[in-house]
């Protein structure tokens, strides 16, 4: 489940993010909850964490959040824990507000890439090239799945 602050208030029905996140444990086994400058709290089924924004000179928040979603995804598919995904998609999410218009550039993914994985290149970005690095999820999967991703990994 991903939804923003005021959404797990209002499906909740609660009057605060403390109580609706409790509220949702209980009706979803995983979740994300994005709280915009305040960062997000994710809970992967056992433990909730605070996910502290990165700072950054918001200039555009179009985007934000489809930035977010998919760069938390792509952590879990590749093997993050749920709050270094969370970690992941808080950067991912600070850098593309801090620039007009939804996506990164090619080398703005490129380092932020680098910055989390540390990875050389982007063409081991799998670990099918890269047989020192623990095997994922995506590493089980067809390469073509995670083409196309919203980071342009």
């Amino acid at each position: 489940l991903f939804c923003i602050e005021e959404e797990a208030v209002v499906y909740s029905e609660t009057a605060t993010i403390e109580i609706a996140v409790e509220s949702l444990k209980c009706i979803a086994k995983s979740f994300v909850v994005t709280l915009g400058p305040k960062g997000a709290l994710v809970f992967d089924g056992n433990n909730a964490y605070s996910i502290q924004p990165f700072e950054t000179n918001a200039v555009d928040t179009n985007g934000a959040g489809d930035l977010f979603a998919g760069a938390f995804l792509y952590g879990i598919t590749h093997g993050k824990s749920f709050e270094e995904a969370g970690t992941l998609a808080s950067l991912a999410a600070s850098k593309v507000v801090s620039k007009f218009g939804p996506r990164l550039s090619a080398e703005q993914a490129s380092e932020l890439h680098l910055q989390v994985f540390g990875l050389n290149s982007l063409s081991d970005r799998d670990g099918f090239q890269n047989p020192s690095r623990p095997a994922s999820v995506a590493n089980t999967l067809p390469r073509q799945q995670f083409s196309g991703s919203i980071l342009g990994f």
